[in-house]
């Protein structure tokens, strides 16, 4: 998503405008974090696995807008503590 269409979907669902600078900002914030995140070692064993979906627009690499999954996993280890594996399109 751009800055601009990331500032309109906070627009629509929250109800507040952020600057293109300032949603800037907080992206650079916290890439390095969601790439640790996204390259930390999984847990040997879950006991549960809950995958569910959701289509949003999105630009592809063409540059046109057209609908994507982005499916979510949610876990549970044995323990019952619970851990989002990834959101993949």
């Amino acid at each position: 998503m751009s800055q601009r269409d990331i500032s309109a979907t906070i627009q629509d669902i929250c109800g507040f405008e952020l600057s293109q600078d300032k949603i800037s900002t907080i992206t650079d914030t916290i890439t390095d974090d969601v790439k640790e995140w996204l390259n930390r070692p999984l847990k040997p064993l879950y006991s549960f696995v809950f995958v569910d979906c959701i289509y949003v627009k999105m630009k592809n690499e063409r540059g046109i807008v057209d609908n994507h999954a982005v499916y979510g996993k949610r876990t549970c280890n044995p323990c019952y503590l619970r851990d989002c594996i990834t959101a993949l399109s």
